[in-house]
């Protein structure tokens, strides 16, 4: 799935911020970097794409003794045209952050809009939380990992 297909997937969920925010985390020129991480939540009897997870790998404290990995721009979107039960998402979010764990990443940083309500409320309840008081209806969060 190329950035292209994220970003006309979000538009045409309504998705217009989100879809912003991702064109500028993920510009046309970083299309095919090894740094980026791209999930997807398939319906067991369709196959469809009912949600999308992604994000980029990045060094932070680069060649110094405290240098650590961390996930950035993380994004989940979840189709509204299927339904997800809260428990699904919940395991969805719970997958993104094993993989994270997996690559050794320490932090994880998102940005999300409030559009669907049950994936703020699962990555809440996986420790997320809003390190600044964002003044816009996107909200950022941090979870230590």
């Amino acid at each position: 799935m190329s950035v292209e297909d994220i970003e006309r997937m979000l538009l045409e969920d309504g998705e217009e911020a989100m879809a912003e925010l991702f064109r500028n985390q993920y510009p046309p020129s970083l299309t095919r970097e090894p740094n980026q991480v791209i999930l997807t939540l398939r319906d067991s009897g369709s196959e469809a794409i009912v949600g999308i997870a992604f994000y980029r790998v990045g060094v932070t404290y680069g060649g110094t003794p405290n240098e650590f990995l961390t996930a950035s721009a993380f994004g989940i979107h979840i189709r509204p045209q299927y339904q997800v039960s809260r428990k699904e998402i919940r395991r969805f979010v719970q997958g993104c952050l094993v993989t994270m764990k997996q690559l050794d990443l320490r932090h994880v940083h998102t940005r999300l809009t409030l559009n669907h309500f049950d994936v703020f409320a699962a990555m809440v309840s996986e420790g997320f939380h809003n390190t600044n008081a964002e003044r816009s209806n996107a909200i950022r969060l941090s979870k230590r990992l």
